[in-house]
């Protein structure tokens, strides 16, 4: 067991350091050791970790795929932000679409203008020819 799993085995069970101690026959600080990795967890206290466990009906293998509560409540925090990500990415699009439209329909509006100036010019060198061919 390394020190991440012996945390989690206490908070799974709700043991205090205090409680888990006097479960394996330790003192406090020699628990405290343990969760920190200053210390490793001797065999004969994983034997009555699991003794305790089994007694519990808590798997000790499954520790490490096991929630402890403050687990849960990173996932459903972690849940929340992605849903705020996600809002906000959709709100993002829509905004980007919207400029996208009124780009759009700026450059709509210039072709416009620019063919009512080509149709302008159009009828001006018609008339400029007509007035040529007139002079021959």
């Amino acid at each position: 067991m390394n020190s991440l799993e012996i945390k989690k085995f206490r908070e799974i069970h709700s043991l205090s350091q205090d409680q888990l101690a006097k479960i394996v026959g330790v003192k406090v600080g020699t628990v405290s050791k343990w969760e920190q990795g200053a210390r490793n967890i001797g065999q004969s206290a994983i034997l009555l970790l699991k003794d305790y466990d089994s007694r519990e009906q808590v798997s000790i293998n499954n520790i490490a795929q096991k929630k402890s509560p403050n687990d849960r409540f990173e996932d459903i925090v972690a849940k929340k932000v992605m849903d705020l990500m996600e809002i906000k990415l959709k709100i993002i699009t829509m905004k980007f679409h919207q400029m996208v439209e009124v780009e759009l329909a700026k450059q709509a509006l210039r072709i416009e203008q620019m063919q009512e100036s080509i149709e302008v010019m159009e009828e001006n060198i018609i008339k400029e020819t007509t007035e040529i061919k007139n002079k021959f």
